[in-house]
């Protein structure tokens, strides 16, 4: 139980960081661009992936070939032991190894839980 809260935690970061970066790179082109701060934050209100992405090629930003760790986050652990101990996963019954594959299985065990 506790291994897979940490790989849906993790998975969930990722997301998380790519949304945020996404908008935070919408908002700052925006402010660039001449906007207000807060003229940039209305503009962006409700506004949804392929949304940002066509306004960003209008900056001529492709979004999707920024490098992956600016585009989806990347997260560096010191210590899996400190970590999973952290995050409250038992770490004499499960396979840490998992953890240092999450991006690849992320998916598959949330799908499958």
């Amino acid at each position: 139980m506790g291994l897979l809260y940490a790989i849906r935690h993790l998975a969930w970061r990722q997301v998380d960081c790519h949304i945020n970066n996404q908008y935070n790179t919408c908002f700052w082109q925006l402010v660039k661009s001449g906007k207000s701060k807060s003229e940039a934050q209305n503009f962006l209100k409700g506004t949804q992936a392929g949304d940002k992405d066509k306004l960003l090629k209008q900056f001529g930003i492709d979004y999707n070939k920024l490098p992956l760790m600016f585009r989806q986050g990347s997260s560096t652990f010191l210590d899996k032991v400190i970590f999973l101990s952290l995050l409250g996963v038992n770490i004499s019954c499960c396979n840490i190894s998992l953890v240092c594959a999450f991006k690849s299985i992320a998916t598959t065990a949330i799908l499958n839980a």
